[in-house]
Formats: structure tokens, C-alpha cells, sequence
């Protein structure tokens, strides 16, 4: 599934790269266990003074895990490079199980390594490949 930070403006005005919201053209309904890993990501964007060393990217379809003193819901952690296009392309994938079977709406956020969220200028755009698969059935030998 691709999703960029510039979709869904007319539902969701505020979108920005570090916070958006993809309304699906359909709702996807996935029956049994399945798990999300992302697979690209593109990050264009103005470098700023204040620019964090990593970016958490998060979502709500997964559950939280602990990042220091809090919990979130951190599909993978990405070191920032300092320049205005960043693209990564994973060969290993962390899969993390979903915690929904439907999906109507896609909310991606990132945080910096202080955990906050606004790091990320109105004029950056974030664009995410997620790779959905059916949780691999364990085989007890």
C-alpha cells in the first residue's frame, strides 16, 4: 500500500508530512492475522537547525511497544540524513502484527528522538510503501 502525506488534503486539510491521514478508496477487511512492515520511504524535505538525529514512524493499526518512558506505536525507528531528499528502501523488513481486520483510514505520524511531533515543515512531503502480508503459521517440529 502507498500513502503520501500529500493524499486525502480535501478530507484532511491539515495533513503534513509528520501527520497525515489517508481515507482508502475502499475499505480493506482482512480476515484472519496479518502484519505490517514498511518497505520504502521518502522523506523530502527543508532541513532545519533543530534536525533530529532519528525519526520514529508510528502508526495506530499497530500495537505500541516502549520507546524510553512511553509507549508507542513504532513501525520502525530511521536515522535523518541531513539533506533535502532521504529515501530508504528496506531489504529486511520488521513485520508488526495489526491490531485492526478493517482498515478504512491510514494515520501515519512521525516523531523525533525527543518524541515530539512537530519537527517537520507545512511544504515536506513524506511518501510510505507498507507491505501487508498473512501472519506466517508457525510449524512445530
Amino acid at each position: 500500500m502507498f500513502a503520501s502525506s500529500r493524499d486525502s488534503k480535501e478530507d484532511f486539510p491539515f495533513n503534513r508530512a509528520g501527520n497525515f491521514i489517508v481515507e482508502l478508496p475502499r475499505e480493506i477487511i482482512l480476515e484472519g492475522q496479518w502484519e505490517v512492515s514498511i518497505s520504502e520511504l521518502a522523506l523530502f524535505r527543508v532541513p532545519e537547525a533543530r534536525d533530529p538525529r532519528h525519526i520514529y514512524v508510528c502508526t495506530p493499526i499497530i500495537d505500541s511497544s516502549v520507546c524510553g518512558q512511553f509507549q508507542y506505536p513504532v513501525l520502525r525507528r530511521i536515522p535523518l540524513k541531513k539533506q533535502s531528499r532521504q529515501f530508504e528502501e528496506y531489504i529486511t523488513e520488521h513485520f508488526f502484527p495489526l491490531n485492526h481486520t478493517r482498515l478504512q483510514r491510514l494515520h501515519i505520524y512521525l516523531l523525533d528522538d525527543i518524541l515530539a511531533q512537530e519537527f517537520l515543515g507545512s511544504g515536506d512531503i513524506l511518501d510510505i510503501t507498507l507491505h501487508f502480508r498473512r501472519k506466517p503459521l508457525r510449524v512445530c517440529t
